[in-house]
């Protein structure tokens, strides 16, 4: 229980200055609450979580250079994302061939995210910026430092390539969390399945329960366990960096290492916020988007 509040307090510090005045009424809730439930102490790493959370919320790194060394990070039909440094740059590059792990130097000219958005239309540009992406790169030039021998961009097309379009565009949505489709996108809309369905791990839990079942006929529950949580991270390879994929299955190898090794020392509660926390340290964007939201406060 008091992970769980030290993680609820670190997530909305972050969210703070995004759902004000909400969110001074939860911060002030919170706080009160740990320290009238538990000692002094805990009330107040509370409030430091909580603080820690409203100073990520601030940080924004940027660097001006000439040319920009960068990992590529995600990869689109048009455009992919690189890190630089600590910011994360959205380049355009039409039908591109990137893959994930490739080092490329940018040259070109920085400028703040730009993007026209309709009325009722998808806000790309509030999509980046939940991401962490606030700048674009004006491209000159692309210098390829290396290449990655994984090549599972290229695996991904080439399995979907087997499917006629339609069929491919509910594949690559639902199993890969990638919509280059607008009508599959509506359709998902209308029937306010995207969000669920994507995000929420229901299919990977299918997966999962499908494999176990079938293996617990032949091997006892670790070693099952152990098997369908390396054929779900060979899926999260094809996924990648996709949140939910990698999430559901960091959060089963602790529930498995947790009962086999550490003999039941964690509750269920207290994995769910050890792994939330160490995820909003490592890139507080995460807080803003539906899959985080999802993927934790569903199980809670």
């Amino acid at each position: 229980m008091i992970l769980f509040i030290f993680f609820l307090a670190l997530y909305t510090g972050i969210n703070f200055k995004v759902v004000l005045p909400l969110g001074v009424i939860e911060s002030i809730a919170i706080t009160i609450f740990a320290f009238y439930r538990f000692k002094k102490k805990i009330g107040a790493i509370t409030l430091a979580s909580l603080l820690l959370g409203v100073g990520l919320s601030f940080i924004k790194p940027s660097v001006e250079r000439d040319s920009y060394q960068s990992l590529v990070v995600e990869v689109r039909e048009n455009y992919f994302i690189a890190i630089c440094g600590l910011e994360k740059l959205y380049v355009y590059e039409k039908e591109n061939t990137r893959e994930i792990g490739d080092i490329i130097e940018i040259y070109g000219q920085k400028k703040t995210l730009e993007f026209t958005t309709l009325e009722s239309s998808f806000d790309f540009e509030k999509y980046l910026n939940n991401k962490g992406i606030y700048s674009e790169i004006k491209t000159t030039k692309i210098v390829d430092k290396f290449s990655t021998p994984l090549k599972i961009n290229k695996l991904r097309k080439r399995f979907l390539s087997h499917f006629d379009n339609d069929t491919k565009a509910l594949i690559s949505s639902m199993f890969f969390g990638i919509s280059d489709s607008e009508e599959t996108t509506s359709l998902f809309r209308e029937l306010h399945l995207s969000r669920l369905i994507s995000n929420s791990g229901i299919i990977l839990d299918l997966f999962l329960s499908v494999f176990l079942f079938l293996l617990t006929y032949k091997l006892k529950d670790k070693y099952a366990e152990i098997i369908s949580l390396f054929l779900l991270t060979l899926y999260g390879a094809f996924t990648f960096p996709r949140f939910v994929v990698i999430k559901f299955i960091i959060v089963h190898i602790a529930k498995w290492v947790n009962t086999y090794v550490l003999k039941n020392k964690f509750s269920y509660l207290e994995i769910i916020s050890i792994i939330g926390i160490l995820f909003l340290l490592i890139d507080y964007h995460l807080a803003y988007q539906d899959s985080f939201f999802l993927t934790f406060y569903i199980p809670i």
